[in-house]
Parts: structure tokens; C-alpha cells; sequence
């Protein structure tokens, strides 16, 4: 994607339509995943476990900043196209 930002010619309107409905399925499911660590947040869990979900929700967090990432670029690729 950086390199279709700088070139644009480099791909084309079909990939990016294609590109965006699959980042638009990932953010989904990294939206999901956010829901399911609030629900085990929401639970009892010992310190270990807190340990591993915060590492798990950085994870997640950073799931989700790149998939919006990439959507932003590809919508701004198609509304140049």
C-alpha cells in the first residue's frame, strides 16, 4: 500500500475494491476481538491471566490501528481512481 500511495498506477481499481471489502471483513473481526477481551476483563481472572490479556489487547489494539490503516489508503487510492 505505501508503494501504491506514492504510485498509484502500481495497482488498480478492481484490487482496490477487492483490498478494501477484505480489510472491511478484518476490521470486523478485530472489532470482535476487542468485544471478546472486555467480556474476559469483565471476568475473574488472576494476575497472570491480566498479564497476558493486556499483551493480547496491544496486540489486538495494533490489529486495528494497521487494518485502519489500510482502508484509509485504499479508500484514498479509490477516490483518486
Amino acid at each position: 500500500m505505501r508503494l501504491a500511495l506514492d504510485r498509484p498506477e502500481l495497482i488498480n481499481h478492481i484490487e482496490l475494491a477487492r483490498l478494501r471489502l477484505v480489510y472491511q471483513d478484518t476490521a470486523r473481526y478485530a472489532q470482535m476481538c476487542r468485544e471478546q477481551l472486555s467480556r474476559w476483563r469483565g471476568e475473574c481472572v488472576s494476575p497472570e491471566q491480566h498479564a497476558l490479556l493486556d499483551q493480547l489487547e496491544q496486540l489486538v489494539e495494533q490489529w486495528i490501528a494497521d487494518t485502519r490503516a489500510i482502508l484509509d489508503a485504499a479508500n484514498a487510492l479509490l477516490a483518486n481512481a
